[in-house]
């Protein structure tokens, strides 16, 4: 593609230099796009290494906070259990006392 002042939207994204067309200038823009492209590696390098550590925080933390209400929910139907179960002493005591009571009235009529 050739730049020229007609068509220097289209060459907008390539940088059009005289010296390009020489082996030198490859050369040198051909170095130029290796130590961009190689700092633009170490920058995904690096985002993923950072991403990949917050990952595992999240993980870990999620893992925490799971085993937490694990933890209260595992109290929480014992004590529900516990309830029901005096909730259920309470009730043949009181079906007991009427039933003992209802008999010993009818003993006394």
């Amino acid at each position: 593609m050739i730049c020229d002042e007609t068509n220097k939207q289209i060459c907008a994204p390539f940088i059009c230099h005289s010296r390009q067309s020489t082996p030198e200038g490859w050369d040198h823009y051909t170095k130029e796009n290796l130590t961009l492209l190689e700092a633009e590696r170490k920058h995904s390098v690096d985002l993923r290494h950072s991403l990949n550590g917050y990952m595992s925080d999240a993980a870990r933390d999620l893992r925490v906070q799971a085993d937490r209400v694990d933890t209260a929910l595992a109290i929480r139907i014992a004590e529900t259990d516990e309830v029901r179960q005096r909730m259920e002493n309470e009730l043949l005591k009181v079906w007991h006392s009427k039933v003992t009571g209802s008999s010993y009235l009818t003993i006394l009529y």
